[in-house]
């Protein structure tokens, strides 16, 4: 995947002070010393003008007490950034203890302020414009002394990071020059019915206050978009402030100004809702702005120097073998590395054992893997925090990660995985991210899949392709996943999450689909699909979903799975 390498790492910053000990004066008194912060930008890997910070050049700081007081004595708002760099000295006192916070913005920008006290930010997005680059900005607060006394100087970096999501849309440069033809696009202006933050504790790096956002038109970013070594023409580029863990913008529109004749006019990209979190891209690509729009929603982890690997996981060669550690007393399987995962391609573990991921996530490289565990029984699959990455997989009649009878797969990641099932000799074709069939009963608990495929004929999901038993989940994400079928006379039972339950008793508490995409044809009018579940086979009495939700997207592929009414929004049909 094409990175967006904007490194900005401000190593920072700044001074500010807290005293260990409650004092109604807030004022520096006793042994006092003094310290060196050193603001810099690093990694400046090209010369894109657009988030690689060089709009940064006034820095903030503040010193807080452990209550959140601050010393507003050494607050300083004018600390020049100058070719990436700022430096800033401080006097602070012994055996004190002191919480540090960063900001860094262009001066020019008007979008921030902060409260008279300096533990809170506020974002202005009234009147402003979109694709505004003087709203790049970065933060962070320093807490290695917030409960541990200054002993001595020090000298001491810091790394800022953006606070912000950026979103992106970008299209075809043929799609671009068609629209031009007709009406030259200059601009462009975005909505978001909710969402975006507007204020961020300082102190805890919390963002709060969800509120609409309407960015007036802003000229076209002059650069390319980047994805997934594609280059695509700007129309829209925008910083939002955000969460750390990933959440969600619901009903967002994003208009293109376009001038014919000198009649302004405009083309709207309207995208129910998007994936965000702090410090990534979220880019939506495709040929945006002439008829039979086309649109594919892509998140990048890369942005602002975070990367789409897990920066500890292992990778794996493509061949590697390596037997696993088994703990008899424990009756598990250590996974250490990619290759110890590996072993159970051709190798069943015992039956009623668990296989935990230790210390690390495991990357298989988009490299070829077969189902792992051959069908044993009583399997524990505890990914102990850690994720699997990047698996490719093509098998017949049943492509999932996972194969086993009466398996259990809990706290683990699913990340970017590429499964597709062919038909075998009676045409089935079962596919799922985590298990293709399941036999017996299936339990899943606090998983994610994420940036997946998976592709099959008829019983197609996120998750599970087609169960034949019980399945439990609780706590199961997927998200930024497409799951598609091939066209055949049997396809269908496709969903977001499951394709196919089968006669049993099933349980879903707190699970979720977000920005997932069903792409679906139907051989006949009982082989329903939809956007959570595509179809039970049994008693509706027999299926209780508990605070499930989905938003998906389902694009029939076909004309009977174009006319396909659903049975409900999670539930595409009931046999």
């Amino acid at each position: 995947m094409t990175r967006f390498y904007s490194y900005i790492t401000l190593l920072a910053a700044v001074v500010m002070l807290a005293a260990c000990s409650s004092e109604d004066e807030m004022s520096l008194q006793g042994d006092e010393m003094t310290v060196q912060f050193t603001a810099s930008l690093d990694g400046m890997l090209d010369s894109r003008a657009i988030s690689d910070g060089s709009q940064v050049d006034v820095l903030t700081f503040a010193a807080f007490a452990p209550d959140g007081t601050e010393y507003q004595s050494m607050r300083r708002t004018d600390v020049a950034v100058v070719d990436g760099r700022a430096t800033v000295t401080a006097r602070v006192v012994r055996g004190q203890c002191y919480r540090f916070v960063f900001w860094a913005q262009n001066s020019t920008c008007q979008a921030y302020s902060f409260s008279s006290d300096m533990t809170k930010l506020n974002v202005n997005y009234d009147g402003m414009k979109a694709n505004d680059e003087t709203r790049d900005a970065f933060y962070a607060v320093d807490v290695e002394n917030a409960a541990t006394p200054v002993t001595g100087p020090f000298e001491r970096e810091v790394t800022l990071r953006r606070p912000f999501a950026q979103v992106n849309f970008g299209t075809t440069a043929e799609d671009l020059a068609a629209a031009n033809h007709e009406a030259p696009v200059t601009g462009s202006m975005i909505k978001i019915e909710s969402g975006v933050c507007s204020q961020m504790n300082l102190l805890t790096g919390e963002a709060s206050a969800p509120v609409a956002v309407q960015l007036n038109a802003g000229p076209l970013p002059a650069e390319k978009l980047a994805v997934d070594g594609e280059q695509y023409e700007y129309l829209s580029m925008n910083y939002l402030l955000a969460n750390n863990e990933q959440s969600e913008l619901t009903g967002i529109t994003m208009t293109t100004v376009m001038n014919h004749n000198n009649v302004m006019a405009g083309a709207k990209v309207e995208v129910p809702s998007l994936p965000v979190q702090r410090n990534y891209r979220t880019n939506v690509v495709g040929r945006l702005l002439t008829t039979d729009v086309e649109w594919t929603v892509k998140i990048d982890a890369s942005f602002g120097g975070e990367n789409n690997y897990d920066a500890n996981a292992d990778r794996w060669d493509g061949a590697s073998a390596k037997e696993p550690y088994f703990d008899e007393d424990t009756h598990t399987y250590e996974i250490y590395s990619a290759s110890n995962l590996a072993w159970f391609q051709n190798n069943k573990p015992a039956d009623g054992t668990t296989i935990m991921l230790m210390e690390n996530s495991v990357d298989f490289m988009e490299k070829s893997l077969s189902p792992l565990f051959g069908g044993a029984k009583n399997i524990t699959v505890d990914g102990n925090g850690n994720s699997i990455r990047n698996y490719a997989m093509t098998a017949a009649g049943n492509a999932g990660l996972f194969d086993g009878e009466n398996l259990t797969v809990k706290n683990l990641t699913i990340y970017g995985a590429k499964v597709k099932a062919t038909a075998d000799g009676d045409g089935n074709a079962y596919a799922g991210a985590i298990v293709g069939k399941a036999k017996g009963t299936l339990t899943v608990q606090n998983c994610i899949v994420f940036g997946s495929t998976v592709e099959g004929v008829n019983g197609v999901g996120g998750v599970l392709g087609y169960a034949n038993g019980n399945v439990s989940a609780t706590n199961v994400k997927v998200g930024t996943s497409t799951i598609l079928n091939t066209n055949a006379p049997n396809a269908g039972y496709v969903g977001a999450f499951i394709g196919l339950l089968g006669a049993g008793s099933h349980t879903l508490t707190d699970c979720e689909v977000s920005n997932a995409v069903v792409r679906a044809y139907m051989g006949g009018t009982t082989l329903a699909c939809g956007k959570f579940v595509g179809c039970l086979n049994g008693d509706v009495n027999n299926l209780h979903l508990v605070r499930c939700t989905t938003m998906a997207y389902f694009e029939g592929q076909n004309e009977l799975a174009q006319n396909h009414t659903p049975y409900s929004d999670l539930i595409g049909g009931v046999n």
